[in-house]
């Protein structure tokens, strides 16, 4: 089998790179919804500016973070502009932490130039002073002038920078309200280790930044939806222009990204200083799909019947294109058709997938599961009618598959009902293979179940106690006894109840004396019992 899908790499120049997935790719046309995409600071004022930006701030013209932590503010966004050589001012550093004689510094590695659109980058942090949660990350996030669909296939491109080692020496002053003004001197280390995974998120409402989530880390936590994640390589210095494809799970009108949910940096600098880590983004660009998503269904046959087509679709955008049938995300050797036929022997159960290719499109369907079913059975309770002992319960089920629903007489929807008195049990079954009833009827009665046996008989033949066996009220499912003499031999075994033992061994009298008896039986309900005791031989 030869490969469909490649990944392409092509540099255009020293310090961007072409990053694509493999076997995704489809005819797209631009959405110009994302508003400055390129985080260009539009105001008059503040068109030369570099700082980290908190919440509820904006971080340039409709950019915000969604996410801070309210106690140490230790993971914000940072806007940096070309016009002050993407450096924030030392006096812009500080940020307060629980007084004004505490403080922090955030800084950036060097970013990359030049940049791939305007004067403004955007720096997103992953990175962790303290181990708490998922560690301190940040994010971009944006609303959008026009509503991501429900189930369209969309491409958000864009360029993520891998920043050069900024190592800086530090000087700053603060206060200290016992010895005054005192110096402090720190030794930064930041810079984008390779490689990094980013996460593309949506909210289907557009939320109000004036109030950001009190979390660090995943806007996951706070309900934002994942929409893709791609993991970019980078050397230090360049852009990577990447590419998140995705399809939208529902209605979504705000977008953020930043560093995925499961990332956790916790290396350290050569100077044992935990690393500041941040990544820069710049130019993002989101494009709809001009063709739908192939979907699986079936064509012909049954679950019920054990045997399927399968059909790959829409035909109208695919009759053309090369397909390749995948089982469990393997691929079906010459399983190249527009239809793949499953039964119990050929392929089976399982997650079923194909994938369209042509000039244009490389797309893979969604998984379609393949279950076979049950047809629901009015004999599922085996024997229609039982007598149970007074006390006793019985537990009926009554299940199918998976996907069967019940619904028993009382209202009870579970597949298994237990039954504690007498009465008519009826159950109904439904699946995709057809509907039935089921039913028994359940009596009670005083039972009594024990085993009783003597502790002495007179084999002397006068026809009285002259024979040493078990007597009961109701015959047991199951019974043994054995009877040993004081050398442990087997003297006398029956699974008879019926049979008693005479006082002979081997066709001769035993003597006078005592001899161990051990009784095993299974009473009407099924429970098992052992007795062991003994009995007294007299004449």
């Amino acid at each position: 089998m030869h490969t469909l899908c490649k990944i392409f790499i092509l540099i255009f120049s020293p310090l961007i790179v072409f990053a694509q997935p493999p076997c995704n790719k489809y005819p797209a046309k631009p959405l110009n919804i994302i508003t400055n995409p390129s985080f260009e600071a539009t105001d008059q004022e503040l068109r030369c500016f570099s700082n980290n930006i908190l919440p509820p701030a904006p971080i340039v013209q409709t950019w915000y973070s969604p996410t801070y932590f309210t106690f140490f503010y230790q993971d914000p966004v940072a806007y940096l502009n070309a016009c002050t050589n993407f450096i924030i001012a030392d006096s812009l550093i500080y940020l307060p932490l629980l007084t004004n004689s505490s403080r922090t510094d955030i800084f950036y590695p060097v970013v990359p130039q030049p940049i791939p659109e305007g004067n403004g980058v955007i720096a997103v942090n992953d990175w962790a002073r303290f181990l708490i949660g998922s560690g301190f990350k940040s994010y971009a996030a944006t609303c959008l002038n026009t509503t991501l669909q429900k189930d369209s296939l969309y491409r958000l491109d864009f360029y993520a920078g891998f920043g050069k080692n900024s190592r800086r020496h530090i000087t700053y002053v603060y206060t200290d309200t016992a010895t005054g003004g005192i110096y402090n001197t720190s030794i930064v280390n930041a810079w984008s280790p390779s490689p990094e995974k980013f996460t593309l998120f949506g909210l289907k409402d557009c939320p109000d930044f004036a109030k950001p989530l009190n979390i660090h880390g995943c806007p996951a936590e706070a309900g934002w939806s994942v929409l893709g994640s791609v993991i970019v390589s980078g050397d230090s210095g360049i852009w990577v222009k990447a590419s998140i494809p995705f399809r939208a799970a529902a209605d979504f009108k705000a977008i953020a990204i930043g560093p995925t949910c499961d990332t956790l940096n916790l290396r350290k600098g050569d100077t044992g200083i935990t690393g500041y880590y941040a990544y820069f983004l710049d130019n993002l660009q989101l494009y709809q799909s001009m063709v739908s998503l192939p979907f699986v269904n079936i064509s012909s046959g049954s679950v019920c019947s054990k045997s399927v087509t399968l059909q790959v679709g829409p035909l109208t955008n695919y009759i053309n294109s090369a397909k390749q049938w995948f089982r469990n995300g393997a691929s079906l050797s010459d399983e190249t058709q527009n239809t793949l036929n499953i039964n119990e022997l050929t392929y089976g159960e399982g997650y079923y997938q194909c994938r369209v290719e042509n000039d244009s499109v490389c797309l893979i369907s969604d998984s379609f599961a393949v279950q076979w079913q049950v047809t629901p059975s009015a004999s599922v309770f085996n024997n229609s009618d039982t007598t149970l002992c007074t006390g006793d319960t019985l537990v009926l089920n009554a299940y199918t598959d998976p996907s069967s629903v019940y619904n028993w007489q009382d209202g009870s929807v579970l597949p298994v009902f237990t039954v504690k008195q007498p009465g008519a049990y009826t159950v109904n079954i439904s699946n995709a293979c057809g509907s039935v009833s089921a039913s028994k009827k359940v009596d009670y009665k005083l039972c009594n179940d024990s085993i009783f046996v003597p502790t002495a008989f007179t084999p002397n033949g006068d026809g009285r106690n002259d024979i040493f066996r078990a007597k009961y009220f109701y015959p047991p499912q199951q019974f043994s006894m054995n009877i040993y003499n004081r050398y442990g031999e087997n003297i006398f075994a029956s699974k008879n109840i019926g049979e008693g033992w005479d006082g002979t061994y081997k066709g001769k009298p035993q003597p006078v004396g005592s001899f161990i008896w051990i009784v095993k039986y299974k009473t009407t309900t099924g429970k098992t019992i052992s007795l062991k005791g003994t009995v007294t031989l007299i004449k």
